[in-house]
């Protein structure tokens, strides 16, 4: 790896096959962005500055939640997440889930 850090690209075509849309595409992307850090370190500047400058100086993140079959457990876990500051929550409440609240709602 260490003859190929300053040629990201070239590693990202030959790996980039084994991405999809799922998570193997983050994995991908994990190997692009730390070859991309190791080429920085190689030259001394920030991968930022290799790859346009700086764009942003604050960007808005997501923030996933463990699931509970409990929704105030479930509300009890989003709150926290927007006193720790996040303004983007993500959910997974999954089919099952879905079905036992409506089931439970409607008297079922």
């Amino acid at each position: 790896m260490a003859r190929t850090r300053a040629n990201v690209d070239k590693v990202f075509r030959k790996i980039k096959q084994f991405g999809f849309h799922a998570r193997q595409a983050g994995g991908v992307c994990g190997v692009e962005m730390a070859l991309w850090d190791l080429a920085g370190k190689a030259y001394n500047v920030p991968a930022y500055q290799m790859l346009g400058g700086r764009f942003r100086d604050n960007i808005r993140i997501y923030c996933d939640t463990t699931q509970s079959n409990d929704p105030k457990v479930y509300g009890e876990r989003m709150k926290k997440r927007v006193a720790d500051g996040f303004t983007f929550l993500k959910m997974d409440l999954g089919s099952g889930w879905w079905r036992r609240h409506r089931a439970q709602s409607h008297g079922r």
